[in-house]
């Protein structure tokens, strides 16, 4: 039995668009332990896996898969989810496997001694039926090929052809230049929002991951009203928390430099001293370390930042927005002109020149 499954996916993105996203979101762990324990294979991914350019947009359908991942016997585990979220999950993953099973998607084979199926393992699902007694026995030899390797070998081929010749920054032309500029422009909202969803799971002993403590910081200042900057601040504050949790304030504040407000900047830089307020004491330093940024003009701000939304926004019961709320603020911010707030800026033309980056969702 052979399904074309990014044809299934397809289907499932016109007739149940929320569950097609579902598949295309929750990352799942597959195992392998080659059958008899020799092995320890995993591997966490969403059944549909989106193609980078894609991940963390709304795109659906079969264009935006890389790859389906399906099997019974390998896993497919889910995170833990909240129950409605998980509810949608599962329904998702009965509708996929429905789908693969009905007469319509797939195409049956009687395979005879010597022929050959050939297929991309990653787009055509596969099964066989059940081998009887009275059927005999049978031989079948498989044989993969590493899509890694190919791909490897394919970008050396092509980087020998259309690679610059230059070794050196001293050496570039202007052209040279200009080509990378252009290959330069990136989808900045989406890298972050990517990098906000990849925290999914990132619990680090606190009652809710990274990625729902940042929509839960910002669906507090959105509900209250602040600015643009402030919410997107809050979105991204711990962003990087988990790379480098000792200077992930700088490493945030240096992402969104370009766009945001520099008190804004100021904010996300020292919030982590901050925050020390409420639990410093527990690791024998003073909570109120931040008396020594009394004289900052933007020392308020940034208190009252972390007093109503960074430190009460760890509620597992609490109503978080979906991303989708913050899309169009995250526009306004990243579509300003680098560093509108200084013109003269040192960075202002550094890699890109002076044109945008894109920030569109």
């Amino acid at each position: 039995y052979f399904v074309e499954g990014f044809a299934l996916a397809q289907r499932m993105a016109d007739e149940t668009p929320e569950l097609f996203d579902a598949l295309a979101s929750v990352p799942v762990r597959f195992e392998n332990n080659g059958g008899d324990g020799s092995s320890a294979l995993w591997h966490v991914v969403p059944h549909l896996e989106v193609k980078p350019q894609y991940r963390g947009t709304k795109c659906r359908g079969s264009h935006c898969i890389l790859a389906i991942r399906f099997s019974s016997k390998s896993g497919g585990y889910a995170p833990p989810l909240p129950p409605k979220e998980l509810e949608t999950f599962y329904k998702a993953k009965r509708r996929f496997a429905q789908l693969a099973h009905s007469s319509e998607m797939y195409i049956r084979l009687q395979l005879r001694r010597g022929d050959v199926a050939i297929f991309d393992n990653t787009r055509l699902l596969h099964a066989r039926s059940a081998i009887a007694d009275a059927d005999g026995d049978r031989y079948v030899q498989g044989c993969y090929f590493d899509r890694d390797g190919l791909q490897y070998n394919w970008e050396r081929l092509r980087r020998r052809k259309d690679r610059p010749t230059w070794t050196s920054l001293r050496d570039v032309s202007k052209r040279d230049v200009e080509i990378m500029a252009e290959q330069y422009q990136v989808d900045v909202g989406a890298n972050l929002v990517q990098a906000l969803e990849a925290q999914r799971g990132l619990y680090l002993g606190q009652p809710v991951d990274l990625r729902e403590h940042g929509l839960q910081t910002a669906s507090r200042a959105f509900r209250a009203n602040e600015s643009d900057d402030i919410i997107v601040a809050a979105l991204f504050h711990d962003v990087t928390e988990h790379i480098q949790p000792k200077a992930h304030g700088e490493a945030a504040a240096a992402l969104l430099a370009p766009y945001i407000d520099p008190s804004i900047h100021w904010l996300l830089t020292h919030h982590e001293v901050f925050q020390g307020l409420y639990y410093f004491h527990h690791l024998g330093a003073d909570p109120n370390t931040r008396e020594a940024l009394r004289d900052s003009p933007y020392f308020n701000i940034t208190a009252r930042f972390c007093e109503l939304y960074d430190a009460p926004s760890f509620d597992f019961a609490y109503p978080s927005l979906p991303i989708s709320v913050f899309e169009p603020i995250i526009n306004r911010v990243l579509s300003r002109d680098p560093y509108w707030y200084d013109r003269n800026h040192l960075k202002s033309v550094a890699v890109t020149g002076g044109s945008k980056l894109s920030a569109a969702l």
